[in-house]
């Protein structure tokens, strides 16, 4: 079987350099959407300059579902007031699971083909609750479709 080899890459240079030499791209999780799209134009732009066709641009996202928005932020507003990992918190994906799939939705429109997810909680109780929810996410974006 023919096996896919994407590469995660952030600088001008190496995203230049995975549009020659992967079949797919990773972004950052820590891009806020803004720049997420801009990187996903840069690497655009270099697939096309290579006469490359990617089969993936995807990206991860440290992610939390709450019961509702309200609990969501919440939660996550801890973990951002201790600098979760660095990141902006833009580039974090949170709420509930209508917000969430409009966040999944947004990523889509930029031209992003997949979403790698990373549960933001270190609660386990709410790290499985957030993995129950996703399957929400997923049902609602197919009903979509």
């Amino acid at each position: 079987e023919p096996i896919d080899v994407w590469v995660g890459s952030i600088a001008p240079a190496a995203i230049h350099r995975t549009a020659r030499l992967a079949e797919g791209w990773l972004a950052s999780p820590g891009l806020p959407p803004d720049q997420a799209r801009d990187s996903l134009n840069r690497y655009r732009q270099a697939c096309a300059e290579h006469d490359r066709t990617p089969s993936a641009c995807a990206i991860r996202r440290d992610i939390f579902i709450g019961e509702s928005t309200e609990h969501a932020q919440k939660v996550v507003s801890s973990y951002i007031e201790r600098g979760y990992r660095g990141m902006d918190p833009q580039a974090l994906m949170y709420g509930g699971v209508e917000q969430v799939v409009e966040q999944v939705l947004a990523l889509q429109e930029m031209g992003y083909t997949d979403v790698i997810v990373r549960n933001i909680s270190a609660d386990q109780n709410e790290a499985l609750a957030t993995i129950e929810r996703t399957g929400e996410v997923i049902a609602a974006l197919e009903a979509a479709r």
